[in-house]
């Protein structure tokens, strides 16, 4: 394997790591639970964060932050405050 492939798998594997653990302290699961879903979210944070809080499918999560110009806050407002 070249080492620009094996760089690439390396930095996709600790964004996931990263990006599991923003969703897991965010809110409140369990690591092996915030993987299953990033992955439903197709690697995208921001959609997880949205389809976990709002409680929604990929699909509506998307639309919702693509409305709100990719902003959380306006996504989900003062949740958990």
């Amino acid at each position: 394997m070249s080492d620009m492939i094996l760089k690439s798998e390396a930095e996709h594997f600790l964004t996931n790591l990263t990006g599991e653990r923003i969703i897991s302290e965010t809110l409140g699961l369990e690591r092996a639970a915030a993987a299953v879903l990033l992955d439903r979210a197709h690697g995208r944070v921001k959609v997880a964060l949205v389809m976990g809080c709002l409680d929604v499918d990929r699909d509506n999560a998307e639309r919702r932050l693509e409305d709100a110009s990719g902003a959380l806050v306006t996504v989900l407002g003062d949740l958990g405050r």
